[in-house]
């Protein structure tokens, strides 16, 4: 939710805003893809699946506020 406040607020990120949006995109696009996938394939790396498409997701977020707080311009 702060993804998508931060720039619409007025803060500037200190980091790539393409690479900040390539993140947000992705990580909001990887969930159901990774759903699908799990569905069509159906055996017990279905589980697999979805914990590494959870994981990808954690550390995005992760990157993201990175990319907006921490770095240097």
């Amino acid at each position: 939710m702060i993804a998508i406040v931060a720039p619409l607020a007025g803060n500037p990120p200190s980091g790539s805003l393409l690479e900040f949006w390539v993140y947000l995109v992705s990580a909001v696009l990887l969930p159901p893809a990774g759903v699908a996938w799990a569905l069509v394939e159906r055996s017990r790396w279905s589980t697999v699946i979805m914990g590494i498409a959870a994981l990808a997701v954690a550390v995005m977020v992760w990157r993201m506020h990175v990319i907006w707080t921490v770095q240097a311009a």
